[in-house]
């Protein structure tokens, strides 16, 4: 019994291996060169495997996108998991540092998921998985910006939503304009100057 259970366990560790691999070798290739150029195939073949392992793990490109993103929502998650700061507002910045280091660390999100969301702005793409993450990204900024007001280090003067929106926006147009020219700026100076802009605009002064 305990041979079969090792072997099934070993079984779904080469699964969860492939689909790492795979999903990966998408990133590069959407990186390198956008969704509509980027096949199965050739997904597969960059990963090392055959095209019909790629359609046995994804079935569809749609289905491969969606979970893309929500394999470069797992990078985000591990760099907020050990966010130390004891009230709302240096949580938000610990938050919003992490989200910008991401994009300027060499092997981590490159400029993928800035493709992915580049891609679902025509209105016949399919935008549910970056809607999805879109929201969730606003939700966690709205829930800190309010447990700041709670302890007192935001202002209640802020409108929790619309700050998380506009957040949200500002943090990826920061991320985008490093990644196309990350010479124009050192990545501390950039961060550190992000931090300033938010803390200015949220910390309570009265």
């Amino acid at each position: 019994m305990q041979k079969k259970l090792d072997t099934r366990r070993t079984q779904q560790e080469r699964r969860d291996e492939a689909e790492t691999r795979l999903l990966v070798a998408a990133m590069e290739l959407i990186a390198e060169q956008g969704i509509v150029k980027t096949s199965l195939a050739q997904i597969g073949e960059r990963a090392g495997y055959s095209r019909g392992l790629v359609n046995y793990h994804f079935r569809t490109k749609d289905a491969l996108i969606e979970r893309l993103v929500e394999h470069c929502q797992q990078y985000y998650r591990a760099e907020i998991s050990d966010i130390s700061a004891d009230n709302g507002l240096e949580r938000l910045l610990e938050a919003s540092e992490a989200y910008i280091r991401l994009y300027q660390t060499p092997g981590k999100l490159k400029p993928t998921l800035l493709v992915l969301w580049g891609a679902a702005l025509p209105r016949t793409a399919d935008r549910d998985a970056i809607i999805v993450l879109e929201k969730r990204i606003r939700e966690f900024a709205a829930e800190n910006i309010k447990l700041g007001q709670q302890d007192g280090s935001i202002a209640r003067t802020v409108d929790a939503k619309a700050f998380a929106f506009a957040l949200v926006g500002l943090l990826r147009g920061v991320a985008a304009e490093y990644v196309l020219n990350p010479d124009a700026i050192g990545a501390k100076r950039l961060r550190e100057e992000v931090r300033s802009f938010i803390r200015a605009y949220l910390g309570n002064t009265t």
